[in-house]
């Protein structure tokens, strides 16, 4: 289906001339701040797919668990990113699940000076047009400091319910969200002027602290359209990713510094 058809299909929330002028650009004014571990068959997928969005990406990738990666996969690696607009490729060694590596990705993005920066993991696809369409959302809604995607096929979406949080479940086609993970969130880049990704927790909960901070001055929204949702591929996931990024002493401590920072646990 292309972009049109899928537009008049959700005339409230998409706007045609909108997203044409994007796919039109000749500049990147988004940067993909991405982050790989363990999963080079998918980061190969993932490239692939940010290659046919329909518009120009500048691209900062760090690559983690260097230490099992081949020769040729890295080659592959470089091949791919070379054809982004611009890239920044990084290797590191594995890390336990730590935050540290998303905000140095994100700290990296931001001096590309784009209006917008994405967060994402490798284990994402997209669907062509889909980061033209979730941008021009973003550009039509002032108020909102950063927008995610639905993400099939469960893409955890949560919000503060009391002292806890719980899951969101998404049915509209636009849906305002106290807290949402950052594997298809497209930020304005503004918000990083006054907030920062926290490093001293494990990824997930950093991504809800952003938030956090993000509310104080912006909203944050979720689209959820059929046709442009990102799909998570959970079956790229190795054991050892799993083991070392559930770690269950790691998780809670990263849940202390949350109830101690906001109050409730994460």
């Amino acid at each position: 289906m292309n972009i049109k058809t899928i537009c008049g299909k959700y005339p409230k929330l998409l706007d045609y001339g909108s997203i044409q002028k994007l796919l039109s650009l000749d500049k990147p004014i988004v940067t993909i701040a991405m982050l790989s571990y363990r999963r080079p068959k998918s980061l190969l997928k993932s490239l692939k797919q940010l290659l046919n969005s329909g518009i120009p990406l500048n691209l900062c990738l760090n690559v983690q668990g260097q230490e099992e990666l081949s020769n040729k996969i890295k080659s592959n690696i470089e091949t791919l990113t070379s054809k982004f607009y611009t890239c920044r490729l990084s290797y590191s060694d594995g890390n336990l699940g730590s935050g540290i590596p998303r905000h140095r990705v994100i700290e990296k993005s931001l001096t590309f000076d784009t209006p917008y920066i994405m967060t994402t993991d490798d284990d994402m696809m997209w669907p062509k047009y889909s980061i033209a369409a979730q941008i021009s959302v973003l550009e039509s809604l002032h108020q909102y400091g950063a927008i995610g995607s639905v993400c099939l096929p469960n893409y955890p979406m949560c919000y503060r319910d009391g002292n806890k949080t719980s899951q969101l479940v998404i049915t509209e086609q636009f849906t305002e969200a106290e807290m949402m993970g950052s594997a298809t969130t497209i930020y304005r880049r503004d918000v990083f002027d006054t907030c920062e990704y926290d490093k001293g927790y494990t990824i997930g909960l950093g991504d809800f602290d952003l938030c956090r901070q993000m509310l104080k001055n912006w909203k944050l929204g979720i689209i959820n359209i059929p046709e442009l949702n990102s799909l998570n591929d959970w079956d790229a996931d190795a054991k050892s990713y799993i083991k070392e990024r559930y770690n269950q002493p790691t998780i809670m401590k990263s849940r202390e510094r949350f109830l101690k920072k906001w109050g409730f646990q994460g």
